[in-house]
């Protein structure tokens, strides 16, 4: 919001205020192959700042390499557009009938989790999930 003077107000939470000036400072002073990750921005603060969280939703895809890197593999596969969450088993529940539920007949699906000890594994099929019972094949997975 602007007043008469053109000065910007902003309604935002202290703490996420806070974060993202800590970010902006740290942006200022780190190495171009070192930048740090942006806050978490559940609340979508981010973008009053300029800021362009590249997948919001995500927990693990947070760096802007790491999400060029699959944006540039989705891309050579012809499938590059926005990323959407379906299934987060911190929000949704960890269970396979669970999983099924959110992803089957969804089209290409990019799996990706994080490990106790902060690995990221993925994966990614071009063939829709499905709970046949049986196996299917996928030509790019």
């Amino acid at each position: 919001l602007r007043d008469g003077h053109g000065r910007i107000f902003l309604d935002v939470n202290p703490k996420a205020f806070r974060a993202i000036v800590d970010y902006l400072n740290e942006l200022v002073i780190s190495a171009e192959d070192e930048q740090p990750d942006p806050p978490c921005d559940g609340g979508g603060e981010l973008k009053y700042f300029g800021l362009n969280y590249y997948f919001s939703e995500s927990n693990i895809i947070r760096k802007s390499s790491s999400f060029n890197t699959i944006h540039q593999w989705l891309k050579e596969d012809g499938s590059e557009g926005d990323l959407k969450l379906i299934y987060r088993s911190s929000r949704d529940g960890l269970s396979h009938e669970i999983f099924h539920d959110k992803c089957d007949d969804k089209g290409r699906t990019l799996v990706v989790f994080e490990t106790d000890d902060g690995c990221v594994v993925g994966g990614y099929s071009n063939t829709p999930w499905q709970s046949s019972g049986g196996y299917l094949t996928a030509n790019k997975a």
